[in-house]
């Protein structure tokens, strides 16, 4: 094959090789910069904001970007702490831990009722003479001497 000139515009010649441009590269987007709509919005010098305006009109530095605060609570999403969901487990275990704080409250209340009256019959039991049984085999103390 022939040696190719530089002319020829198969893509590799000057007129498509950034290198052979006489413009810096980044001047080959600025013609659509330079037929944008400008800002318009008076300056403190008394002049327009000359930088190019977004669909509303102005510039990102005069009533740009941000139409104002999100739509919803999303700060309330991020963990998910306070979805319906989660509330309902939330309030699920709170009544568990309530019933186990009964019964257990329940179950002590019994322990010290029945301590409560171990001790009474022990007070009892210390209290009342030894029974006297008819069976000497039972209480030999409790025999007479035969003579």
């Amino acid at each position: 094959m022939a040696a190719e000139t530089p002319n020829q515009t198969n893509g590799r010649g000057p007129k498509n090789n950034p290198m052979h441009s006489s413009k810096p590269h980044w001047t080959h987007g600025l013609n659509c910069f330079a037929a944008a709509a400008r800002c318009g919005a008076k300056r403190r010098s008394g002049g327009f904001c000359q930088a190019p305006a977004m669909e509303n009109g102005r510039c990102r530095m005069h009533g740009g970007a941000s139409p104002g605060a999100p739509l919803g609570n999303r700060n309330a999403l991020k963990h998910g702490q306070t979805t319906a969901a989660a509330q309902i487990g939330q309030r699920l275990l709170r009544d568990i831990i309530r019933n186990a704080a009964l019964v257990v409250a329940a179950v002590d209340a019994s322990a010290q009722e029945t301590r409560r009256k171990r001790l009474a019959l022990v007070a009892l039991l210390k209290a009342r003479p030894p029974a006297i049984h008819s069976d000497p085999d039972l209480h030999p103390a409790s025999q007479e001497p035969d003579a």
